[in-house]
């Protein structure tokens, strides 16, 4: 019963869809997804309290974009 386990095995494996070397080639053939996340790099300055500054950067990053977009039409324009 032992003897053509292996056999068996094999013998399912290729008759599936998803063989080794069918998943080696669906990975192969999917593109890169990559994820592109912002990354802000905040200063804040004259705070007198770690608590101070960290309600000041707690809504930063959802006001990031609208102040990037606010300094690039002011070097546009």
């Amino acid at each position: 019963m032992f003897d053509n386990a292996t056999a068996n095995i094999n013998n399912m494996l290729s008759h599936t869809g998803y063989t080794p070397k069918r998943l080696e080639l669906l990975a192969n053939n999917q593109p890169n997804q990559t994820t592109i996340a912002p990354y802000y790099n905040i200063n804040v300055n004259g705070v007198d309290s770690p608590h101070e500054a960290a309600a000041l950067t707690g809504e930063s990053v959802q006001r990031a974009n609208a102040i990037l977009v606010r300094n690039l039409q002011t070097k546009v324009s």
